[in-house]
C-alpha cells in the first residue's frame, strides 16, 4: 500500500448512512446487554466459597466489556477527513531514513524511491552503522549521507542527531524497508496549512501478501492482514479528536513542532508514541491520512440456574461479537484477532511486567531482509506452550471422569461440560497459533530481498510483447517477512 493512499488511488469509501447507523444501533445495545450482564453476575451469581475461581473470571469479564467499549469509542466514527488545501508555497523538505545494519539489498529501492520523490527535497540516510559502503550507495544514488560517532538511544538518537544537522521545515520518515509511493509528499503536505498540525501519519501495505501477518481474504480492497484494523480503522478514528499518532515511519513531521519538545522520545523503546504524546501536550495536533472454568479442581465460579447463566451468557456475548464484526466494517477477524493476541501473549506478558519491575527494556533493531543462512523452524513461546499444555491436562482429566476412570466431584455438571467447551476452543486456538509460529512458510529467510510475481511488458526482437510469468523484482524485507511500501 502506498502510504499515502490506497492501491487503487483513493481513501476508503466511508461507511453508508444505513451501514453507519445500524454499527451504532448494535454497538450501543451490545454495551447496554453487556452492562446489564454484568450487573446479575455481579449480584446473583459469584461463587463466593470459590473465590480464586469466581472474582478472576468476573474480572476477565469485565475486562472484555471495557474493550467492547473502548472499540467502540475509538470506531464511532472513522470517516472524518481533516481539512487538506493548497499550501501558499512548498516548505523546505527532507527525506529522512534511519539506518543500522540494513544491507544495500535492502537500502536501494527505499533511497531510489525517496530520491524520486515531488516535490523539491533533500533525501538523507542517517547511517548508525557508519559504514563505507551505504555512504557510497546514498550519493550514487542521489541521497546525502550521515553518520554520528556515538549511538545512544537507537533510532529516536539518531533522528535527534540529524535534526541538529538537517534544516529544512518538514521532515518525512521513513524506515530502511519501507518504499514510498509517488504521491507520498504530494499528497500529505496540504495537511501543514493548518500551522497547528505537528504529525501527518500515514499506513503501510505489503508487497507479498502470503506473510506471518496475512490471512484470507479480503479487507478494503486490499488482501487482509492483521494491521488491517489498525492502519484503516483506529488509526482514522483518531481524527475525530486530531489525535493520530505517529509510528515512527511513513510520516511527515513539522520540524519546528519537533524541536519545541525537545526532539524525538528518548526515555522509551515505543518514542513514536511518547513522542506523540508530548505533542499533544505541548498543543500541537496530529493527522492521520487513511491511503487492520478449571476443571480439575471441581469447583465452579457460577452460581446460577445453567439454562439463565447459558441465554445470559449467550445473548451478551453474541451480541459483543456482532457489535465488533460492525465496528471493524470487515477488518475484524475474530479468529485470526486470537490467534495473533495468542502469538503476542509472551511479549505482552513481558512487557507488562515491567511495570512492576526496575528492568529498563533495551531498544533493538528489527531484522529485515535475510535474518538466517539456512532455513528451519522455531520454537513457538513457552507460554504459548504452557496454555496448550496446561489445556491438555486439564482436558484429560474431565475425559477420565466421563469414562468412569477418575471420579471428579463437580458441583454442577453443566458448569463442568461448558468449561469444557471452551477448553476445547482455546486449546484449538492456541495450537493454531503454534503451528503458524512454526510453520516453515515463515521461518527464517534465505533472500536478501522478497520476491513477487508481476506482470511485465517485454521487447523482443525490437517488438513490444506482453509476457506474463513469473519474475525476480525488489521488495522491502520487514520484521515478520513481508515487505512493506510507505
Amino acid at each position: 500500500m502506498s502510504s499515502t493512499t490506497r492501491r487503487h488511488g483513493h481513501l476508503p469509501p466511508p461507511d453508508s448512512p444505513t451501514r453507519l447507523v445500524a454499527t451504532r444501533v448494535v454497538a450501543v445495545a451490545a454495551l447496554i446487554v453487556s452492562a446489564a450482564y454484568l450487573g446479575w453476575r455481579a449480584t446473583a451469581t459469584l461463587n463466593i466459597d470459590a473465590w480464586y475461581l469466581s472474582l478472576p473470571m468476573f474480572v476477565f469479564e469485565v475486562h472484555a466489556a471495557i474493550g467492547l467499549g473502548l472499540f467502540t469509542f475509538s470506531l464511532w466514527d472513522v470517516d472524518v477527513r481533516p481539512r487538506r488545501r493548497e499550501l501558499g508555497r512548498v516548505p523546505t523538505i527532507a527525506v529522512l531514513i534511519p539506518t543500522y545494519n540494513e544491507g544495500p539489498e535492502i537500502l536501494v529501492p527505499t533511497i531510489a524511491a525517496a530520491v524520486a520523490l515531488e516535490p523539491a527535497h533533500e533525501t538523507w540516510v542517517l547511517d548508525d552503522g557508519e559504514r563505507p559502503e551505504i555512504a557510497e550507495l546514498a550519493a550514487a544514488l542521489g541521497a546525502r549521507y550521515l553518520a554520528r560517532t556515538t549511538h545512544e538511544h537507537a533510532k529516536a538518537g539518531n533522528l535527534n542527531h540529524a535534526l541538529g544537522v538537517v534544516d529544512t521545515e518538514i521532515l518525512a520518515v521513513l524506515d530502511a524497508d519501507h518504499v514510498a509511493a509517488p504521491e507520498f509528499l504530494r499528497a500529505t503536505l496540504g495537511y501543514f496549512a493548518d500551522p497547528q498540525v505537528a504529525l501527518v501519519q500515514t499506513p503501510q501495505d505489503f508487497y507479498n501478501v502470503t506473510s506471518f501477518e496475512h490471512g484470507s481474504g479480503v479487507a478494503y480492497g486490499e488482501p487482509f492482514h492483521e494491521q488491517t484494523l489498525f492502519y484503516r480503522l483506529l488509526q482514522p478514528g483518531k481524527n475525530r479528536w486530531s489525535a493520530a499518532f505517529w509510528c515512527g515511519t511513513n510520516a511527515l513531521v513539522r520540524t519546528e513542532a519537533l524541536r519545541s519538545i525537545g526532539g524525538a522520545a528518548t526515555e522509551t523503546i515505543t518514542e513514536d508514541i511518547h513522542t506523540t504524546i508530548r505533542f499533544h501536550r505541548a498543543g500541537w495536533r496530529t493527522v492521520y491520512h487513511n491511503a487492520p472454568l478449571v476443571l480439575v479442581s471441581g469447583q465452579i465460579p457460577i452460581v446460577a440456574d445453567g439454562l439463565t447463566f447459558a441465554v445470559a451468557f449467550g445473548v451478551t456475548y453474541g451480541m459483543q461479537q456482532a457489535a465488533l464484526f460492525l465496528l471493524g466494517r470487515g477488518a475484524y477477524r475474530p479468529i485470526v484477532s486470537i490467534v495473533f493476541d495468542l502469538v503476542r501473549m509472551s511479549p505482552n506478558f513481558l512487557a507488562t511486567m515491567t511495570l512492576f519491575t526496575s528492568r529498563i527494556p533495551r531498544f533493538e533493531v528489527t531484522p529485515k531482509g535475510r535474518i538466517a543462512a539456512n532455513r528451519g523452524r522455531v520454537d513457538a513461546p513457552f507460554l504459548l506452550r504452557a496454555s496448550l499444555g496446561v489445556s491438555v491436562i486439564g482436558a484429560a482429566g474431565y475425559v477420565l471422569h466421563l469414562l468412569g476412570i477418575r471420579a471428579i466431584g463437580y458441583a454442577s455438571e453443566w458448569a463442568a461440560a461448558g468449561a469444557f467447551f471452551w477448553l476445547v476452543v482455546n486449546a484449538g486456538l492456541a495450537w493454531i497459533a503454534m503451528r503458524r509460529v512454526r510453520s516453515l512458510r515463515f521461518a527464517a529467510e534465505r533472500r536478501n530481498a522478497v520476491r513477487f510475481a508481476v506482470d511485465i511488458a517485454g521487447a523482443v526482437d525490437g517488438e513490444i510483447t506482453a509476457i506474463q510469468g513469473r519474475v525476480s523484482g525488489w521488495g522491502a524485507g520487514c520484521d515478520d517477512g513481508a515487505a512493506r511500501r510507505a
